[in-house]
């Protein structure tokens, strides 16, 4: 998850170890609705420009292109 996320930016990562870390993650973004929408929207964009059908296929073609000119 951590090469996904950018942490405070469009998640939170946490100490999956620790319910305590995890409970005040929560309660932070509950506290701040503001900062959960903003990290929500970033997170969406992320998505839709990095893992969308058409970035993947971009992606995928830039690797075979690679490969066929080494």
């Amino acid at each position: 998850i951590s090469e996904l996320i950018d942490d405070n930016q469009d998640g939170l990562l946490i100490d999956t170890g620790s319910p305590q870390d995890i409970a005040e993650k929560i309660n932070y973004l509950k506290k701040n609705p503001s900062i959960l929408a903003e990290m929500g929207t970033k997170g969406r964009r992320k998505v839709l420009n990095e893992y969308s059908w058409q970035a993947i296929a971009n992606y995928t073609k830039k690797v075979y292109e690679y490969c066929l000119n080494k």
